[in-house]
């Protein structure tokens, strides 16, 4: 049975010339930098808690949670740019774009109740967005 973490400081030799999209409380602080300085190429991820908001109700039926819709969002257009060919700093451009978009969103909707928790969560994971290694890399 596994029971550690699929990466951490004694395994980052793993990452050695690739890129890694961490979604992972504060992994860009200290794993980022470790995974950089032993050959990633990249490290994408957060420097503090990864927030996010979710419908207890549909915790059996995570596609259906309108509340967990644009953290979905948000890490599929990081991917897709990724995947595009898009350089890690282009990438994590158009990436905090989106934020910024989703939270003008979720600011002016008043008619759905989690709206202002979504919009600070986004706000808040915006902040800690960030990378470490080339922002010139590419897949």
């Amino acid at each position: 049975m596994f029971s550690g973490n699929l990466l951490d400081k004694n395994n980052t030799v793993l990452t050695s010339k690739r890129i890694v999209y961490a979604l992972a409380c504060e992994s860009l602080v200290s794993l980022g930098k470790v995974a950089v300085r032993d050959g990633a190429d990249a490290y994408i991820g957060y420097s503090r808690e990864f927030q996010w908001i979710v419908d207890l109700t549909r915790t059996s039926s995570p596609d259906k949670d309108k509340n967990a819709a644009p953290f979905r969002k948000i890490c599929f257009v990081l991917g897709k740019c990724l995947l595009s060919g898009l350089t890690v700093g282009e990438s994590l451009k158009r990436t905090k774009e989106e934020y910024r978009a989703l939270i003008r969103n979720y600011g002016n909707e008043d008619s759905y109740g989690d709206s202002p928790l979504i919009g600070l969560a986004l706000t808040w994971n915006l902040s800690f967005l960030g990378m470490e290694g080339d922002s010139e890399a590419v897949f």
